[in-house]
């Protein structure tokens, strides 16, 4: 059973969502969606609970700096879960990667945000202009929010 909620006047259907249409809906109707890091199931309980009890979208961000506090293999199974069970529009963003496969290895496990810090080193990758497989996946233009 799907569930939706209102903002505003507007209905949205509440589940994992694609972060690109979520803030395209939120620029063009006046509201904010906020992204909150998460290092443990415990911040991700928090997270969920909290966006929740305010009826509030939210975008769950992983940071490649926090993956010393976590496997980021073994969480996103449970991050992608805990989207798909809100009765809230959720996205999951990787946030701050430092390279591109880290970006890939995102993108792979469920991401459907990116942002990557640093770019390839010559000739390691192509530019992600060049693999436009992977650019479909991923949600906004390339330097822009998203």
């Amino acid at each position: 059973m799907r569930k939706y909620f209102s903002i505003r006047q507007y209905q949205i259907e509440a589940l994992l969502v694609n972060m690109r249409d979520m803030l395209y809906h939120a620029y063009h109707n006046g509201y904010a969606v906020g992204a909150f890091d998460l290092v443990s199931l415990e911040f991700l309980e928090g997270i969920m609970a909290a966006a929740e009890r305010c009826r509030a979208p939210v975008i769950l961000s992983l940071a490649e700096s926090h993956f010393d506090y976590f496997d980021f293999e073994l969480i996103m199974p449970a991050v992608e879960t805990a989207a798909r069970r809100a009765s809230v529009p959720v996205a999951i963003h990787l946030d701050h990667g430092e390279s591109l496969d880290s970006a890939l290895q995102g993108i792979n496990l469920g991401c459907n945000g990116i942002m990557v810090l640093r770019a390839p080193s010559p000739g390691a990758h192509p530019p992600l202009s060049a693999c436009p497989g992977i650019l479909s996946r991923v949600q906004g233009p390339p330097g822009g929010a998203g």
